[in-house]
Formats: structure tokens, sequence, C-alpha cells
């Protein structure tokens, strides 16, 4: 309860904020607008199709490893299209968005729930521990080369004690999570079909995570992360010029960390204040740094939820539109759980 009371008085406190910025800033926006060429709008929207065609190719891929085949590339584009739009529109830290991926596969696809755990655990773990990385860099020795944390820097003995204490509290979670499903899971049956998913999931998460999967997955993920400040560092470069490739992925990583807290939906108005602030620090104006916040997003965020919404809208009215190898293929290849 108090956490849905702290989202609903952060919310309009961070909307309020880039609002009223947008008013502040609403003539470098106009004259960036007017900087902006055809050419270079539609540069970045063929770099976002790319990177939207990226994160589909990798769980193409992951399915492939599993060898749970019958899925096709577009199917998967469709699905994880629809899901974005869920995680989009809820603050969730995705994980609503994983949650519509789940059903919509279970629900036109012929892959188990076990295989169908182990290939989104799977990819979800390789992503956020591939921007984890990219990020770790712009949170310690950027900042501290930039003078930002003066002498007061966090020391590594400091950083080791509280990553120890975050692990012993998870691990207190989970042995408390597990004494809880003891007690209260007293049907027989269910006991067993649930320990019989969970010998399924295993046995295809080592199926899937061999070494060489793991390593083409990760840079499959390294690949569409990095195209996420490309796009930034053209669109700085094209509208105020000098900007460097470390700020534009610097910019980019912090504000999609921020993005990814579950305060609000789709991370509006965090993503756009953290890039604004760090660009700000690099000799741009406040004003400039939002306008190129806002750019960017009309073709990382908003253009994508405009594909989302009629993807969600195609699967929520007629179904998904599978060719014969999705369905035929698959249930000659998968058990449904």
């Amino acid at each position: 309860m108090m956490i849905y009371l702290i989202k609903g008085m952060v919310t309009p406190v961070i909307l309020l904020i880039l609002g009223f910025m947008l008013w502040n800033a609403r003539g470098e926006l106009a004259e960036a607008l007017s900087l902006l060429s055809l050419e270079v709008l539609i540069l970045l929207i063929i770099l976002q199709f790319i990177t939207l065609g990226a994160v589909a190719l990798q769980w193409k891929y992951l399915f492939l490893a599993g060898n749970i085949t019958g899925i096709s590339l577009v199917t998967i584009i469709k699905i994880n299209l629809a899901a974005k739009f869920v995680e989009s529109i809820t603050p969730s830290s995705k994980l609503g968005g994983e949650t519509a991926k789940f059903y919509l596969y279970k629900k036109n696809t012929a892959v188990s729930a076990a295989d169908l755990t182990a290939v989104a655990g799977t990819q979800k773990t390789i992503t956020l521990l591939t921007f984890f990385l990219l990020c770790l860099p712009f949170l310690t020795y950027w900042p501290y080369s930039k003078g930002w944390l003066g002498e007061n820097i966090v020391q590594v003995d400091q950083l080791l004690s509280a990553s120890r204490l975050m692990v012993l509290a998870a691990a207190i979670l989970i042995i408390a999570g597990i004494f809880y499903f003891k007690q209260f899971l007293t049907d027989t049956a269910l006991r067993k079909k649930i320990g019989l998913f969970f010998q399924e999931t295993a046995a295809s998460f080592k199926k899937i995570n061999r070494p060489g999967s793991i390593l083409t997955a990760s840079g499959i993920a390294l690949f569409f992360w990095l195209l996420y400040p490309l796009k930034t560092y053209i669109l700085l470069n094209h509208i105020f010029g000098g900007t460097t490739p470390g700020v534009a992925v610097a910019a980019t990583l912090l504000a999609y960390l921020v993005s990814i807290l579950p305060l609000t939906p789709g991370g509006l108005g965090g993503f756009e204040l953290t890039m604004a602030l760090v660009l700000s620090r690099t000799g741009l104006s406040l004003g400039e740094g939002l306008t190129a916040a806002l750019l960017l997003r009309s073709i990382t965020f908003w253009l994508p939820l405009f594909l989302s919404a009629l993807a969600a809208l195609k699967l929520s009215s007629r179904g998904l539109e599978l060719g014969g190898e999705d369905l035929e293929n698959a249930a000659d290849n998968q058990q449904c759980f």
C-alpha cells in the first residue's frame, strides 16, 4: 500500500517539473525542430527499427538455443511489440511487459511454460546484466573524472560492504519465501505438478545457458544497447554539434537506468530529466538538454509505443495471425505444460 502511495506522490511531482522545464525551454525546442533535417529523422527511425529487430533476434536465438523451433521472427516481433505497449503504460520496472509476453507466447504458440520461463528469464537476465555492466563506468569513473563527486567519493570497501548486505538480504528473502511456500502449499498433487514444472524449467535453463549461447546473446544485447547512445550522438551532433561519444553514452545509459525505476509509466519524466541534467553538466543548457531528450524519446519511446498499440489492438481484436510453421512445427516439437 505504501509503495503505491509513494508512486502516487512522486509521479505528479516529476511530471510537473518536466512540464515546467518544457514550458521554459519551448523556444529552444522550436529552434531544434527547425534544425532537425528529414534525412537525420529517417536515419534515427531506421536505427530504432534495427533496435527492435535486434531484440527480436535475441529472442529467436535463445529459442533456437533451447531447440524450440516453429516460432518465426515476425511472430516474435508482433508479440514483443504488443507486450511493449503494456510495459510502456505500467510503472512496474518492465515486469508488466514480461507478464504480457508470457501470456501472449502461451496463447499464440505451442511453447511449454517451462521452456518459456527459461527463455524469458535468460533473455531478461542477460539483457539487464549487459546494461548494468555498460552503466558501471558511467556511475563510477566518468563522474569522478569530471569532478562531479568531489572528495567524498564512496570508497570501494563501502561498496563491497553494501553489496554483501544486499546479497544477505536477498538470501533471507529467498529462504523466507521458500519456507512460506512449503508451509501453505499442502496440496500434494499440486506440489508434484509444480515440482515437475521446476524440473523441466531447470532442464531448459541448462540447455539454453551454454557458454557459447550466453556470449552470443550477450553480444546481441550489447549491440542493441549501444544503438541507443548512437542515436543520441547523431541527434546531439546534428542539432548542437561538438558532442563526444562519451557524453552521448553517459547521458543515454544513465537516463535509461533511472527510467527502469518503477515510478512512472515507461519512465516518463525520469528519463527526460536525467538526460537533461547530465547534458547540462557537459556544456549544454538545461533547456537544450531537455530538448534533446524529448526529441530522442519521440523516436525511441513514442514511435514504438504507437506501433505497440497497433500490435496490441490487433492481438486483442483478431488474434495473432500466425504462419503455419508457428503452431504446426511447434506442436511437433513442444509439449504444453
